[in-house]
């Protein structure tokens, strides 16, 4: 089945107004996830200021790097975190959920963002999923949003937030989320969520039924760039909304200016977006950002379908151009040395988009594809017959 998506379309309209959206029901909770993960133990001089910020960044990203002075061994991350979660589930749902993932600096809103502008709500992947039958659950990584927020260097690390996924991912399957039985789940993920996702593949290869990785790929060449114009500030001198927060081991990027070199491809979105991106934008951890690779490593015995969606003009993973490959091909196939063992592995460069996929105009055409995908792939189960009512 190895490049069965190039059956499928290159390019999709704008998804149409739906009349199933006010069918959807959609719940918001606490969960308590109980997870335990290999961490690293960090070197870290208390209260940061911006000033020792930027030095962590510029050892992070220096031509000789001595970010190693920041490690001093391993760790073990153990506790019970509050995860925050939401649950949107159709009229008539599938037996397929989508589980998501979001990013740095994002919260579960990335999944369902609306542009003010946009009286449809195009840019809404959970509205497109849910039209389409898919039940998604999307959630606050920890340190995010209306999640716990433990200590940002020695717990917020990549490693746990895998752990808590899995753990999650566990409750989908059990039923856990609304009485809600998934006989299957999708993964998808953006940017480090996607980074996560793959993780979980890695780890968890039983966990997940197929992959979806957005604003991803292996040509790494721009991440320098993008994180240092973010600008990375003690989150409590950012913004009022994160002043409560006095841990000076919480960041965010300093201006709106700083987040569009990261994330904003002009063109391709409209300035009521770029201002809505901005002022919902979340923290991030100094744990994340040593250790946000530390996880990736290939899913050598995952065999569900991957499939890549990631903007031409992501500066951060593609350094502005995902076709910079040999000879203007893309560079997203290169993901497939990761997943040796899958039997179907497709990609898809979304034009005029940067590397906030879902705040773009051209989003429903990500989504278009990513449900076409998961439809062509055998993903899409009609529920079982006789079936629990939700």
């Amino acid at each position: 089945m190895l490049g069965l998506i190039s059956l499928l379309p290159l390019a999709f309209a704008l998804a149409p107004p739906t009349a199933v959206v006010a069918a959807n029901t959609h719940h918001s909770k606490i969960v308590d996830v109980k997870a335990t993960a290999p961490g690293t133990k960090l070197i870290v001089n208390r209260p940061l200021t911006t000033t020792d910020v930027t030095e962590i960044v510029m050892a992070q990203f220096a031509a000789v790097s001595n970010i190693s002075s920041f490690f001093d061994g391993a760790s073990v991350i153990s506790g019970t975190y509050a995860i925050s979660t939401h649950t949107a589930i159709p009229e008539n749902p599938l037996d397929t959920c989508f589980f998501a993932i979001h990013g740095i600096g994002a919260d579960h809103t990335y999944w369902d963002f609306k542009d003010p502008s946009d009286d449809i709500n195009h840019y809404s992947f959970v509205e497109a999923a849910t039209a389409r039958g898919y039940p998604v659950v999307t959630y606050d990584r920890l340190g995010v949003g209306a999640s716990a927020k433990p200590d940002g260097a020695d717990v917020v690390q990549s490693t746990i937030q895998v752990e808590i996924a899995h753990q999650l991912i566990q409750k989908v399957r059990a039923g856990d989320f609304e009485g809600l039985k998934c006989g299957k789940v999708i993964g998808i993920g953006h940017s480090f969520g996607s980074i996560q996702t793959q993780a979980v593949t890695a780890n968890y290869p039983a966990d997940l039924d197929g992959a979806v990785l957005t604003g991803y790929s292996q040509e790494l060449a721009g991440l320098p760039g993008a994180f240092s114009a973010w600008h990375s500030t003690v989150a409590n001198e950012v913004s009022p909304r994160f002043k409560s927060n006095k841990d000076t081991t919480y960041w965010a990027w300093a201006s709106a200016i700083s987040g569009h070199y990261g994330f904003i491809y002009t063109p391709g979105v409209t300035a009521s977006a770029a201002k809505e991106f901005e002022a919902g934008k979340q923290t991030y951890t100094i744990g994340e950002f040593l250790t946000i690779f530390n996880v990736q490593t290939p899913a050598r015995t995952f065999k569900g379908p991957v499939t890549v969606v990631t903007g031409q003009q992501d500066t951060i993973f593609c350094s502005a151009n995902c076709f910079g490959g040999k000879n203007g091909a893309s560079v997203l196939p290169d993901v497939a040395a990761l997943y040796p063992a899958v039997t179907s592995f497709s990609s898809n460069v979304i034009t005029n988009t940067g590397h906030g996929l879902n705040f773009h105009i051209a989003a429903p055409k990500a989504y278009a594809y990513i449900l076409d995908w998961a439809k062509a792939e055998g993903l899409e189960v009609k529920p079982i017959k006789g079936r629990d009512e939700l």
